[in-house]
Formats: C-alpha cells, sequence, structure tokens
C-alpha cells in the first residue's frame, strides 16, 4: 500500500489534536502515516480501516480503535 506523510497540528498547548467529524458515508481518507498515534471513537455508525500489512478492522457504535504511530493505514467512512 502506498502511502504519505500526514503532519499533524495539535490544538492549543495540551499538544494534542481533538477533531470531531460526522460524515454521510463514502468519505475515504487515502494511505498515510504519522508520527503520532492515533485514537478513533464512533459515537454513531461505522467506519473501516486498513493497514498497510493487508489488515482491515470494521469499528462501529461505542468502539474504538489505537492506531500506533508509523503505521500505513486507510479509512473509509460509512454514515456516522
Amino acid at each position: 500500500m502506498e502511502s504519505n506523510f500526514e503532519w499533524i497540528t495539535a490544538n492549543g498547548d495540551i499538544g494534542i489534536r481533538f477533531f470531531h467529524s460526522i460524515d454521510e458515508g463514502g468519505y475515504l481518507t487515502p494511505p498515510h502515516w504519522h508520527n503520532d498515534l492515533e485514537i478513533i471513537y464512533i459515537l454513531e455508525g461505522r467506519l473501516k480501516v486498513r493497514f498497510g500489512d493487508g489488515g482491515e478492522r470494521m469499528i462501529g457504535e461505542n468502539e474504538l480503535i489505537v492506531i500506533n504511530s508509523g503505521t500505513i493505514h486507510a479509512i473509509t467512512a460509512y454514515p456516522n
């Protein structure tokens, strides 16, 4: 899986970036990696995370996934 580096900019002075997203489905984040740990928590709906090693994981409502720094991943959003 070919990928690009993603530069993460933290919110404020706490060194963490919080991002809230509402998606009607069909959004695709292309394969990428970054130096930061990524935690995704789904309030409603679901999304699929694909990994550079060929693995994938579907996560749904009230589930989370932790993606280690340097891990190539891509995300497909379904209504969430």
